[in-house]
């Protein structure tokens, strides 16, 4: 009888043990998990460098440089560059009346400034803008048009993606600013995720 209460009491302790064991994993792992998630936001792209223009309020990396340009500005680091301009800062007043509009309208000075500040990729008249799709999309209560496509270097026979927004500002609403985005050579980044994460910040000047 003894032998049989004993082998009872072994019985009940070891399923306890292993109900305990199991109830240290799931633990484990949804600790696991929330560090997994902590780190995910941690990594992500710090966007405190601010630039006011057109009516716009661009936050962008804060490791990135900013240089002027013929229409606007320029930002990046060596992995990637980010056009911000408007033919409109140079008083080519391009009006459109819808969104879609805008990148034909200032195909020719997206390709200007390729041209003369990313000589390491273009060349002089040798540039073609190949968009691939185009999306419309809001943000922060702000209407983009979300391009994607290649700029086609015909000289070298050779391509770099891009990704483009584009807003419309001034006081009619009608004039074109962009945001293209190119990773410059031998890079590492995402350019979609850094134009994406990028227009994210974008919002309305408000003094």
């Amino acid at each position: 009888m003894k032998k049989i209460l004993l082998s009872i009491l072994c019985a009940i302790m070891i399923v306890g043990l292993a109900g305990c064991g199991n109830s240290n994993n799931t633990d484990l792992t949804e600790n696991n998990d929330n560090l997994n998630n902590s780190e995910n936001q941690n990594s992500k792209t710090d966007f405190s460098n601010k630039l006011t223009f057109m009516g716009y309020d661009i936050s962008y990396p804060s490791d990135a440089g900013k240089n002027s340009s013929d229409y606007g500005n320029l930002l990046g680091t060596s992995e990637y560059i980010v056009i911000v301009e408007a033919p409109s800062t140079a008083g080519i007043l391009k009006e459109v009346s819808n969104i879609n509009d805008a990148p034909k309208v200032v195909e020719e000075y997206v390709l200007s400034t390729l041209e003369h500040k990313v000589r390491s990729l273009f060349n002089f008249d040798s540039t073609e803008q190949i968009t691939e799709k185009t999306t419309k999309t809001t943000k922060n209560g702000i209407e983009m048009l979300r391009a994607e496509g290649v700029f086609k270097n015909t000289r070298d026979n050779t391509e770099v993606e891009f990704v483009a927004y584009y807003l419309l500002a001034g006081d009619n609403g009608n004039m074109p600013v962009y945001l293209v985005g190119i990773p410059m050579k031998d890079s590492t980044i995402s350019i979609k995720n850094i134009m994406d994460e990028m227009s994210s910040h974008i919002t309305k000047y408000k003094g």
